[in-house]
């Protein structure tokens, strides 16, 4: 059983319901109403009106979907640490680094990281009308969500939502079920869709309905927390295979029966050093080595990121062969194998080893460097 595997924190739910007419035009949409009852979540959500014009994407559609891990995205990443980090970094710009941040951390599968900074946008109702569609329910970067976050998508969409998970001090035991809804602003082609997702015990659970005359079509990929993968999946409880590339759905209309969608969840932990909290005399003298594999030459978007990390820890950072001996008071991460970006497969929610490894890694020096 998984259920003592998993924490008891997590509960994730999406719902949609849409009540316009079979065929509006797509500025006939009503603006979506959106509840969470995760902390903070419902009052960053709260400065979007129906007429927000949400933001334009700080970085191109391509690049988040195609090579997230290339170096456009990752010297974005880098100049947006530097002025989030900065205190004297004006507010418009504050919000537009904030937004950067989360949807590269969208893009590149660090979904806890995207709503950690997507609850930080409170003071940008543009930057949250923008991030949020790409978190929930998760619509390619290419689509330009309407004003209040209204959504008209395309036929076979591919929608990726993130995982929304309590830190463990507000996720305790006796808290109930977290969740999330969508209700309204949402169509798939010519046909109103509803949605709603619970995080069981046992697994991730997404039932559609459409409310619509014609059948729709979309592909869906349910997300995984951190520390876990997906075991078996099933779509309309009929196991399928390589789900994580997306399920494939053609959704009958006037259905009463809900679509289901469910994916049973196991542990697949992964050990990873640490940094100290607080910057100290651990800095001192040191280097960081990136290992990689034996007679590698670095990529262009490996430099990209030594660079990278080098500027935001503000210490020399290099790299290693994987047969060269560790040098006295340096700190190597061995990369694993694979290639940074795979432009073929830009749907796929599996990483590489490298991919994962470049994961954590961001995510550990966001983690100590902001708030």
């Amino acid at each position: 059983m998984i259920v003592s595997t998993l924490p008891a924190c997590i509960a994730l739910s999406f719902l949609g319901t849409v009540l316009a007419p079979a065929n509006p035009a797509p500025q006939e949409l009503e603006a979506p109403k959106v509840t969470f009852s995760a902390p903070g979540l419902g009052k960053v959500w709260a400065a979007v009106g129906p007429t927000t014009v949400p933001d334009a994407l700080p970085v191109e559609a391509q690049e988040l979907s195609e090579t997230p891990f290339g170096k456009p995205v990752l010297v974005a990443w880098s100049r947006a640490m530097a002025q989030v980090g900065e205190p004297e970094t004006a507010l418009e710009d504050r919000v537009r680094a904030r937004l950067t941040l989360c949807l590269i951390a969208k893009a590149q599968g660090r979904d806890q990281d995207a709503w950690h900074h997507f609850e930080r946008l409170g003071d940008g109702p543009g930057a949250v009308a923008r991030a949020l569609p790409h978190l929930w329910p998760g619509v390619p970067f290419q689509v330009n969500p309407g004003p209040g976050g209204r959504l008209q998508l395309p036929a076979n969409v591919a929608l990726q939502p993130a995982f929304h998970l309590l830190p463990e001090d507000e996720g305790r035991a006796g808290t109930g079920p977290q969740s999330m809804t969508w209700t309204g602003g949402l169509r798939v082609g010519s046909e109103a869709l509803d949605l709603r997702s619970t995080l069981q015990p046992e697994g991730l659970e997404m039932d559609l309905w459409n409310r619509g005359a014609a059948a729709c079509n979309l592909r869906v990929t349910l997300p995984t927390p951190r520390n876990f993968e997906a075991a078996y999946t099933y779509s309309d409880w009929e196991q399928t295979e390589d789900a994580q590339a997306g399920i494939s759905i053609q959704l009958p209309a006037q259905r009463e029966e809900p679509w289901t969608l469910f994916c049973r969840l196991k542990p697949a932990f992964e050990a990873w050093p640490g940094l100290p909290k607080n910057r100290s005399d651990w800095f001192q003298d040191r280097e960081l080595r990136l290992v990689l594999d034996k007679d590698e030459v670095p990529s262009e978007d490996m430099q990209a990121l030594a660079q990278a990390l080098s500027d935001r820890l503000q210490i020399p950072v290099g790299f290693a062969d994987s047969q060269d001996p560790p040098e006295l008071r340096s700190v190597t991460i061995d990369m694993g194998s694979g290639v940074e970006n795979s432009p073929s497969e830009p749907q796929r929610k599996a990483p590489s080893p490298r991919q994962a490894r470049v994961r954590r890694l961001l995510s550990s020096v966001e983690e100590f460097l902001l708030p």
